[in-house]
C-alpha cells in the first residue's frame, strides 16, 4: 500500500483517485502538460492558502462545489500539471485565484485590507 494511499479512507482515496483522472483528462482536453503521479503531491489535512479544513469526501449534492473541497490547483498558470507546480488547496482558495496572477491576489488583498481598516477606525 503506497504512503498516501493510507492517508485515507477508502471513501476518500476513491474521490482523490476519480478527481486525480479527471484533472488528468481535463489537461489532456486542453492540451497542457500532466506529467504527475499522487505520490508526488502533498495532501494535507488544511487548505495552505486560507487554513481551512479540507475535505476529501465527494459532495452529497452532484454538481455542487463545497468550498472546504479540495483542489489540484496550479501556481503558474503558463504552466501544466507538473511537479512543484501542483498545489492541494480548498475549492474556495482555487476559485479566488481563478485566473489572477499572483501579484494581482496580493494586490487585491492588500486593497480590501486597508479599506476594511478604514472603515472600521471610523467606528
Amino acid at each position: 500500500m503506497s504512503r498516501t494511499k493510507k492517508r485515507f479512507s477508502r471513501e476518500e482515496w476513491r474521490y482523490v483517485r476519480k478527481r486525480f483522472r479527471d484533472c488528468r483528462a481535463e489537461a489532456k482536453r486542453r492540451g497542457l502538460a500532466f506529467d504527475l503521479t499522487l505520490e508526488e503531491i502533498e495532501f494535507p489535512r488544511r487548505c495552505p492558502a486560507l487554513g481551512v479544513h479540507l475535505s476529501y469526501l465527494p459532495p452529497q449534492t452532484r454538481g455542487k462545489k463545497r468550498p472546504e473541497v479540495f483542489s489540484f490547483e496550479r501556481l503558474d498558470n503558463d504552466f501544466g500539471y507538473v511537479p512543484g507546480n501542483v498545489v492541494i488547496v480548498s475549492h474556495k482558495a482555487n476559485s479566488l485565484k481563478s485566473d489572477l496572477s499572483a501579484e494581482q491576489l496580493l494586490r487585491a488583498g492588500e486593497f480590501f485590507t486597508r479599506h476594511v481598516q478604514r472603515f472600521h477606525h471610523k467606528e
